[in-house]
């Protein structure tokens, strides 16, 4: 089903990196609560940070801890990458 688009419009605030809340963040804008969801979803797999959902209105819908439990998603946690050994050949005579 099909549903009528009103105008309003659901915000999704992001960013590439976490910032401090007085530097500029990314918006995102979606007609729809699902499309607004799902740009989050796509916005956290690709490792950018999702501070909130904001509903048309402008309200807080969802802060980041809710939207990462309610997607389902675990925070990535970056662990180092490992270690190859040296390469080449070593005269130990």
């Amino acid at each position: 089903m099909q549903q009528a688009d009103a105008g309003a419009r659901w915000a999704v605030i992001w960013d590439t990196k976490r910032r401090g809340e007085s530097d500029g963040r990314n918006t995102a804008v979606e007609k729809f609560e699902a499309a607004a969801l799902d740009r989050a979803k796509h916005l956290l797999r690709m490792g950018f940070v999702v501070y909130e959902i904001r509903e048309p209105l402008g309200s807080v819908f969802l802060e980041e801890a809710e939207i990462i439990r309610r997607l389902g998603l675990q925070p990535q946690v970056v662990k180092d990458p490992p270690r190859l050994p040296p390469t080449g050949v070593f005269d130990v005579s």
